[in-house]
């Protein structure tokens, strides 16, 4: 049985166009890859998934970068990353920086 060849990026972009000329009827009129990415940080960070968890699936170094991907997220990953910041520095404090 002959493999199929791999989807190329072109030919990904194709098929969301497709789909979406044909099923989307609300305010999104196209689908691309990376509104897809995006949708899929904001549905799994309100669904209980931490930033950070987020963040490490997104591959993004930086929290903040993670936050712009959640613009239109229901919840505040904002307030969410500075009150872990804030947390993590006040652990810091009490430990007086033994990080064990």
């Amino acid at each position: 049985m002959p493999i199929a060849p791999a989807i190329v990026p072109s030919t990904f972009r194709k098929a969301l166009h497709t789909a979406a000329a044909h099923y989307l009827t609300g305010p999104v009129a196209d689908l691309f890859p990376h509104l897809l990415r995006h949708a899929c940080a904001t549905h799994n960070y309100e669904r209980g998934m931490t930033l950070w968890e987020v963040q490490k699936i997104l591959g993004h170094d930086w929290a903040t970068t993670t936050l712009r991907y959640m613009a239109t997220a229901h919840a505040d990953p904002e307030l969410a990353n500075l009150a872990a910041s804030s947390g993590a520095a006040q652990r810091l404090v009490m430990d007086k920086g033994d990080l064990r």
